[in-house]
Order: structure tokens, then C-alpha cells, then sequence
């Protein structure tokens, strides 16, 4: 554990420092947290990678499969996921300027490489 992780470690405690847990819950809150800030950090790796290899962003996110996601998940096999599928959530981006159909790969290419640099800079 380096000294940074220690820092974050401590700031994550510390807002948890009044609620009723036990240290063991409040650690498992810290770790939860910087697991998803991890994933989170990968997702964004991979994305940049496949826009540089040339790639559509919608073959990242599910998009480009969407029709077929639509036909293979039903209500009878999956009823908790079905309905996602057909809203559009599960393969879709909820932030218009991000998953704009009309994007280029080099505005998503932008936007991921400035992300993944504030990231690498903040990262746990």
C-alpha cells in the first residue's frame, strides 16, 4: 500500500466515520469504492483502444448488437433484464453528447484520452 492509497484509504474512512457501522463495513464501503473506481479507469482504457484500432464506439458499448440482444434476451429467461434490453438502457449511454450516433471516433477518442488523463493523475 503506498502512501496515496493510505490518503484515499483515510478520506474514504473519514466519511464514514459517523455512520452506524463497524470498522469492517466502513473498510468494505473504501474498498467498494475503489474497486469501481478501478473498473471504471479499465473501461475507459478499453474504449480508447478500440477507437484507436479503428472501431465504432457501438461495438464497445452493445449498440451495434442491440437488434440482436433484442431478440435473444426474453421475458420467460430473463425478466429482470428484458426490460433494459428493450428500453435501449443496457446498450446505450444515458449522456446525449457522449453516445451521439453522429459522434466521430476522434470527439469519443478526445473525450476518453482527456478522462483517462485526469483519471491516471487521480487514481488510487
Amino acid at each position: 500500500m503506498t502512501p496515496r492509497n493510505m490518503e484515499i484509504a483515510d478520506i474514504g474512512l473519514r466519511s464514514t466515520r459517523d455512520l452506524p457501522l463497524n470498522d469492517y463495513e466502513k473498510l468494505s464501503i473504501v474498498l467498494l469504492l475503489s474497486s469501481y473506481a478501478r473498473s471504471c479507469g479499465i473501461i475507459m482504457n478499453d474504449l480508447e483502444r478500440t477507437l484507436k484500432a479503428g472501431k465504432s464506439p457501438g461495438s464497445f458499448t452493445g449498440f451495434d448488437y442491440s437488434d440482436a440482444l433484442k431478440k435473444l434476451v426474453t421475458p420467460d429467461r430473463f425478466p429482470d433484464l428484458y426490460p433494459l434490453i428493450i428500453s435501449g438502457v443496457y446498450t446505450t449511454k444515458w449522456r446525449k453528447p457522449i453516445l451521439s450516433e453522429t459522434t466521430s471516433n476522434s470527439d469519443w477518442s478526445g473525450f476518453w484520452t482527456e478522462s483517462n488523463t485526469i483519471f491516471r493523475k487521480n487514481r488510487l
